[in-house]
């Protein structure tokens, strides 16, 4: 028995070894920019889209298998006015090497910097995107899907998200609606599956359409039922500062509370225990207060909202009265 663990120690000895050498000469001998022209040639032949890749490619192996990639974007499709869908300036992705022996998926924290996506509608309905999610020609509409190991599944564990300065466009040719999401930082905590996860999300936010501008901060604790296409965000708290011409006054504080549950394969939205709170509002011989608390549910296909118990509270203050309080169920 002594003689078999020495020699299991020496051969385990030996593969680490073997692995260490590799993970330093491999990125010795292999430099994954000397082939940007072919990673370019694939990206066109499985999206007919144009990649270009500006910034260098990075390779680690030991003790982080992983991929750093620079400046880069991908072209849109033909018929929209914007050359990019999407660009970035920075993106990491690592892997630990040695769990994935074990069948065990340990990510580090995925990080990206300068995220620029530009979604657009054309006056035909058609998206910017339809053409990456459509069937490729000879393929079934709906694919069969694929008998997972849930065991492979569980075994996967990913430190977080981490995105910051970037940027989402929204242009609705149809509707001629334009809505701008500058400063975007997206933060969560470790993801792992059948696990909430704690998430960040702050924006600087502008629309044409609404005549609205302002930074908005979101946090939340969120489950993900892909199976069923369940979206839960308990504790939600959402803290906005706006400003505009379709607000009184020019300018308001809102915050907002409650949990939000999405269901994806309906499209149905509800929203409980929900509370809206404002600063004052300024009104041509008032300011005004408003409080709206209630339960909010709706149909986001057919845009159908309702709301129950529904109470609004308002504390007026101005020129008709000193101070009155009105109170609507």
């Amino acid at each position: 028995m002594k003689r078999f663990l020495k020699i299991s120690g020496v051969v385990v000895g030996v593969l680490v070894l073997l692995v260490a050498v590799a993970a330093v000469a491999l990125p010795l001998l292999i430099d994954p920019n000397d082939h940007k022209d072919r990673i370019v040639a694939l990206a066109k032949e499985h999206t007919g889209r144009d990649l270009r890749i500006d910034g260098n490619i990075g390779l680690s192996v030991f003790p982080w298998l992983g991929v750093s990639l620079g400046q880069a974007q991908l072209g849109n499709a033909p018929g929209f006015d914007n050359p990019v869908f999407v660009g970035l300036d920075k993106m990491q992705i690592r892997v630990k090497l040695l769990p994935l022996i074990s069948r065990r998926v340990e990510m580090d924290t995925v990080t990206v910097r300068g995220l620029k996506l530009n979604l657009a509608r054309d006056a035909n309905g058609r998206t910017n995107w339809a053409d990456l999610t459509a069937a490729k020609p000879g393929e079934p509409e709906g694919k069969p899907e694929k008998e997972t190991d849930g065991t492979a599944l569980a075994a996967l564990a990913i430190g977080g998200l981490d995105v910051r300065g970037a940027a989402v466009s929204w242009h609705d040719a149809q509707s001629g609606q334009q809505v701008g999401i500058d400063k975007l930082a997206v933060k969560t905590g470790p993801l792992r599956p059948d696990a909430p996860v704690d998430l960040s999300i702050d924006f600087d936010l502008e629309s044409e359409a609404l005549g609205v501008a302002g930074h908005v901060v979101t946090d939340a604790r969120v489950s993900l039922d892909l199976e069923r296409q369940l979206y839960r965000a308990e504790g939600l708290i959402i803290r906005a500062d706006l400003k505009g011409g379709a607000i009184p006054g020019g300018k308001a504080s809102v915050q907002g509370a409650g949990t939000a549950t999405f269901d994806a394969a309906s499209q149905r939205v509800s929203v409980s225990g929900f509370k809206l709170d404002s600063s004052p509002l300024a009104l041509p011989d008032h300011s005004a207060k408003f409080s709206v608390a209630g339960e909010i549910s709706g149909d986001l296909a057919a845009q159908v909202f309702e709301a129950s118990g529904l109470k609004v509270q308002a504390n007026l203050e101005g020129k008709t009265s000193p101070k009155d309080r009105m109170v609507a169920t």
